[in-house]
């Protein structure tokens, strides 16, 4: 069964609880169910809504996951602005670290137009 998608008043409203919460500083536990995001489509819905509410420009991509939201090279990655940031765990083998640094590369060459690297 497929989840049916939020109304647009219920992504407004989801947006404008992480708008406050972002601007007042306070943590969420979580948002009421009736505004709660049940597919990717609702919850970039509602990122989108909640950055227009802000004011933002979108600084940054997740880098891994395709619009479907399946991972496309095995690994997620995030970026915070320019920056991307790799924080693996402390028991993270050099293999699964190389892993992690070679996707990394091949979505920058996705992104660049170009194979094979610089």
């Amino acid at each position: 069964m497929i989840p049916k998608l939020l109304t647009p008043s219920a992504v407004a409203e989801s947006a404008s609880i992480f708008s406050e919460a972002r601007r007042s500083r306070q943590l969420l536990d979580a948002l009421p169910d009736r505004c709660r995001p049940l597919t990717l489509e609702d919850a970039n819905a509602i990122q989108m809504a909640t950055a227009e509410r802000l004011g933002d420009a979108i600084a940054g991509w997740k880098v891994g996951a395709t619009p479907e939201g399946r991972v496309a090279r095995g690994v997620l990655l995030r970026s915070i602005g320019d920056n991307i940031t790799l924080m693996p765990p402390l028991t993270i083998t050099s293999s699964e670290l190389h892993r992690v640094v070679h996707a990394l590369s091949e979505a920058i060459d996705e992104v660049a137009g170009h194979e094979g690297g610089t």
